[in-house]
This record gives structure tokens, C-alpha cells and sequence, in this order.
């Protein structure tokens, strides 16, 4: 293995070993329920790093998108409405 591929493979291992490390002390953090973790989850949420959906919404959600819009359609008209015999 040449000079440069060992340059750029320990610090990428190392790196792997830290995240999987500070995933494990976190999830310890989060278990004892302390506000602190609270606090930090909350902070990730606002980035964006969170899935915030329930699971039991999820039917409701579907159901609601297959639901037909009450009002008048004011688009384009359909291909069907278009065609003249």
C-alpha cells in the first residue's frame, strides 16, 4: 500500500471508531432521560437530523392524500374534455 492511501486511511478508521463511539455514549445519555438530552435532541431537530413522524399517523396521512379535493378545479381541462367528435 502506497504513502498516500495509509494517509488517508487512519484518519478515516479513526474517525469511523470516534462516531461510532460518541453513537454509543449518546445513546447512554439519551437512556437516563436527563434534560441535557432532551435539550440536545431538540437542537438536532431543528437541523433536520430527526424523522419526527409518528407511525400511527401514517394511515391517516395516506388517507388524506388520496382524499378527492371538495371545490371547483379551476386547471387545465382534461384531455377528455378537450376532444370534440
Amino acid at each position: 500500500m502506497d504513502g498516500i492511501h495509509l494517509l488517508l486511511r487512519i484518519p478515516l478508521e479513526t474517525g469511523a471508531v470516534l462516531l461510532a463511539y460518541a453513537g454509543v455514549r449518546l445513546i447512554h445519555y439519551a437512556r437516563r432521560r436527563s434534560t441535557g438530552a432532551y435539550v440536545l435532541g431538540a437542537a438536532l431537530l431543528l437541523f433536520g437530523l430527526g424523522n419526527v413522524q409518528d407511525p400511527r399517523n401514517e394511515a391517516l396521512l395516506v388517507a388524506q392524500q388520496l382524499k378527492p379535493k371538495k371545490g371547483n378545479d379551476a386547471g387545465d381541462p382534461t384531455e377528455d374534455e378537450n376532444h370534440t367528435s
